[in-house]
Order: C-alpha cells, then sequence, then structure tokens
C-alpha cells in the first residue's frame, strides 16, 4: 500500500499527499452545526444530572462545567493549531507522526491511531444508548404499568444505530443538514461531580476527521473546533442554570432508574405530556448526533485502514465512489456499536467501562501529539493559519494538566469500597485495546503499518524560496518563523 495513493497529490490542504476520493461537502457552517451536536453540552447536562447532583450537587455541576470548558477549550486551541497545519482525517495519530521524531514516529503514531480509533467505535454506542434510555423513560412516563426488560432498551439501541448507517450510506447530502456517590469524603465527591463537565465537551475533534471533505480545512477547521466549545460553554451554561431552577425533588432525579431528565421535566411542567413532547425534542437531537458520530467514525476508521493500522485495511480503506462514504468503514462502526450493545445485555457494568473508556481514550488521543509537540519543542512547528503564538507554552501546559487530570478521575470507581458491580472496568477496556493492538503489531502490523509522511509543496520560506515535494524529517523540519 503505497502513502501517496494513484492519483494523490500534496498540496498544502492536503499535506499527507492522500488521494482526493469524497466530495466536498461540508461548508463552516455545516461543519460548526456538526461538532457542536456532536459535542452535545445540553444533552450530556441533562441525561447525567443523577451522576452530578449526588457527587457535589449544584455548585459541582456550575462550576464543573467552567472548569471542563476552559480545560477543553485549551485542548481544542492546542490541536486546532496542528490541524490548520496539518489538516488531514486521521488527525490525532498523524499530527503524532508528523511532530515525533522519526525514531518513535512508527510505534507512537500506531499506538495513539488504535487508541483513537477505538474511542470513536465506543463512543458511536454512547449517542444509542442514551437515546434508548429517553425512550425507555418516555415509554414510562405515559405507561406505568409497563415492566422494562434490557432486551427492550437493546432493540432500541440497534434499531438507532442501524438507522444512523442508513442515513450515512443512502442520505450522504443529508449530513451536513444535521449540523446545521455519599460515602465519599466531600473533597472527593466534588471533583467527581466535574466529570459531568468533562462529559458535556467530548469528541470535539470531530470535526478534524472529515477536513478531507471541506472546501477550506485550514482555515474552517481549527475555527469550528474552538467556536463548538465556546458554543457548548455559553450555551450550557444557560441550558444547565433553567433546568436547576426547574428541579423541585432532587432525591428522586437521583434515585430515578431511567432518564433523570424526563423526570425534570415533569418536575418543571407538572404535565406528562408537556415533559413527553420536550423529550421528542431531545430525542431528535440526540438521534442527528448519532448519525454524525458514524459520518466521524467512518471517516477516521478508513483514514487509519489506508495506513495498515488496522485488519483487512484494504477492505476497509475502500471509499464507495457511488455512495460517496468509506462503506466498509461505516459497517464497521455499525457492528461495533452492535457488540458492544450486546456485552450491555450480558453485565451493564461492562457496557459501563466501554462508554466511560471512550472518554479516557479519546483525552489520551488528545493529549499524545500535544506532549510530543511540547517534548520535541514548539520551535519544530511550522505556523498555520491558527497559530497560538506566544500563547502556545501556557496553552499546552493547560491542556495537558486538565487532559491528564481528568484521565485520572474517569478511571476512579463511584465509591472507596466498591463491589464488584460498582467497579469502574474503564481501564480494563483501554488495556484490552492495547493488547490487541500489541497483538496485531507483532503479528501483522509491524510489516504492514506505514507510518504517515508529510509533502509538503509550495511551502514559503523566510528567504524566499519554494521547496517542493518535502519529505518532513529530522533533518528537514523549518523553525517557528517559517510560515505556510
Amino acid at each position: 500500500m503505497s502513502h501517496i495513493a494513484e492519483g494523490g497529490s500534496a498540496t498544502l490542504d492536503n499535506p499527507f499527499g492522500h488521494k482526493q476520493e469524497l466530495k466536498k461537502k461540508f461548508g463552516f457552517f455545516s461543519m460548526l452545526g456538526v461538532s457542536f451536536v456532536i459535542i452535545g453540552t445540553w444533552t450530556t447536562i441533562g441525561s447525567s444530572m443523577n451522576i452530578a447532583l449526588p457527587s457535589g450537587g449544584p455548585v459541582a455541576m456550575m462550576y464543573g462545567l467552567v472548569v471542563a470548558g476552559i480545560g477543553t477549550l485549551a485542548a481544542a486551541m492546542s490541536l486546532a493549531e496542528l490541524a490548520s497545519i496539518y489538516p488531514t482525517n486521521g488527525a490525532q495519530y498523524e499530527w503524532t507522526a508528523a511532530l515525533a521524531s522519526p525514531k518513535y514516529q512508527r510505534p507512537v503514531s500506531y499506538v495513539c491511531g488504535w487508541v483513537v480509533t477505538a474511542s470513536w467505535w465506543a463512543l458511536a454506542a454512547v449517542g444509542p444508548s442514551l437515546l434508548a434510555t429517553l425512550v425507555i423513560a418516555l415509554i414510562q412516563l405515559l405507561n406505568e404499568g409497563y415492566v422494562f426488560r434490557k432486551w427492550h432498551q437493546f432493540l432500541v439501541f440497534s434499531a438507532t444505530e442501524i438507522t444512523a448507517g442508513l442515513i450515512n450510506a443512502f442520505g450522504t447530502p443529508l449530513l451536513p443538514l444535521l449540523g446545521k456517590g455519599a460515602c465519599w469524603n466531600d473533597g472527593t465527591a466534588w471533583l467527581l461531580g466535574l466529570l459531568q463537565g468533562g462529559l458535556s465537551f467530548t469528541a470535539f475533534d470531530a470535526v478534524a476527521h472529515l477536513v478531507e471533505e471541506m472546501p477550506h480545512p485550514r482555515r474552517d477547521c481549527p475555527r469550528t473546533m474552538v467556536l463548538s466549545i465556546v458554543l457548548g460553554l455559553i450555551t450550557g451554561l444557560i441550558f444547565q442554570i433553567c433546568v436547576l431552577f426547574s428541579v423541585q425533588d432532587i432525591d428522586e432525579i437521583i434515585s430515578s432508574s431511567f432518564g433523570p431528565f424526563v423526570v425534570i421535566l415533569e418536575q418543571a411542567t407538572k404535565s406528562k405530556g408537556a415533559a413527553a413532547g420536550m423529550t421528542c425534542v431531545l430525542i431528535i437531537i440526540i438521534y442527528c448526533s448519532i448519525a454524525e458520530v458514524v459520518t466521524s467514525s467512518s471517516r477516521l476508521t478508513a483514514a487509519f485502514a489506508r495506513q495498515g493500522g488496522v485488519p483487512f485495511s484494504s477492505t476497509f480503506a475502500h471509499v464507495n465512489k457511488r455512495l460517496d462514504l468509506p462503506l466498509n468503514s461505516m459497517l464497521l462502526t455499525n457492528s461495533m456499536v452492535i457488540i458492544f450493545g450486546l456485552i450491555y445485555l450480558g453485565a451493564s457494568s461492562a457496557f459501563n467501562a466501554i462508554v466511560s473508556s471512550c472518554v479516557v481514550g479519546l483525552n489520551i488521543s488528545y493529549l499524545i501529539p500535544i506532549l510530543v509537540l511540547m517534548a520535541r519543542g514548539r520551535a519544530i512547528l511550522p505556523r498555520g493559519e491558527f497559530s497560538l503564538g506566544r500563547w502556545g507554552y501556557p496553552v499546552n501546559i493547560t491542556a495537558c494538566l486538565f487532559l491528564t487530570f481528568t484521565i485520572i478521575l474517569f478511571l476512579l470507581p463511584s465509591n472507596p469500597h466498591p463491589a464488584a458491580v460498582d467497579m469502574n472496568y474503564a481501564v480494563v477496556a483501554v488495556g484490552i485495546v492495547l493488547i490487541f493492538a500489541t497483538v496485531y503489531w507483532c503479528v501483522y502490523g509491524h510489516r504492514f503499518y506505514e507510518t504517515p509522511t508529510i509533502h509538503i509543496v509550495d511551502l514559503v520560506l523566510d528567504d524566499g524560496l519554494v521547496k517542493t515535494d518535502r519529505q518532513l524529517d529530522e533533518t528537514k523540519h523549518e523553525p517557528a518563523t517559517n510560515t505556510i
């Protein structure tokens, strides 16, 4: 498999020289909508209140959202700078390869690729799970005699993912439109309450995996990454304040088996009909997010496959020109989500570990390229259309501290003396991915995985010279004064 596919050519908008196979269909506003919908600050706030309220209460929720918003904004700005220089669907793992020294490019980018790809597969299961939970809560609200069974939720979960796949496969033109505990001590419980804020800004890298379908990726991708966090923080605060003022009985919300947000709506409106109607609006928003997550995940999977990073790479890297999408990679994402749903039927704690691990994995994938950049020194970084300039190191350091902190928090159990059912198995889920990636590397990956390689054309240097088709390696990095 050649790194630059037949018909591919390196440009500033395509520095890795990947063959352009997908149409340029995502403009700035559609991408901003896609990013905002996928992050889903509102839906996360509403659906996770039964976690945050007993762990620090409303104060932790308010301050947690602000702290998480600022920390995530630092991470988004750090990665947006890289996206403006190296726009590519592979994003984190390709940026890591571009920044790392030749000695470590291949193994570090491979590990990062597996972490981010598997995390997006897990993330794709979060939306259907949340939607299925709301649908069950809606049924319970309208039918007091309803008896819940796990397989009911699995059916809704599976139907949601299947229809999202159908929209991606046969409704490609529609995709841009869809975007338009008490046992802890008080201090630790307050910190655990911050997790809701961390959940509320997950997956801001969504647009970075769609840049090859953007007409102006170096300009629009960084802006949408940063603006989606800013909009999520502002609107999320307004939404959260309104919701908290609507709460009448905190204990009822905490103890609700399904859909704490449905309980809040019923308390606020005093009407089952009104609560049902508002829940339906939320379900529609979540469904749009599910379809877009499948889109981003399929593009990322196909990008990693074209480097030989996954088994049967040539199959999953293939792009269906008629449908204008990597169909096989999309089907792989759908299949992984259904498998996760089957795991829920066997053990909900195992499924919860998969959901939690997606946040841990994504944060690790954000952390790796930022750490590599800081280890090598920001002087290796050419200047793109979005540059942090003198604020580079402070922003990068803030991002690293925040990401490391939240990774640790997301691995903690819900109480200090957990039984087997209370354990946080997210670390196990992450470990399984790393073990599989290691085994695949030893058996096949070391032969087939190709390190992403930069080929920069028309690079204008300060001395007025132009170097073309330049492979970026240890001896050919230009200082930060270079401009792209």
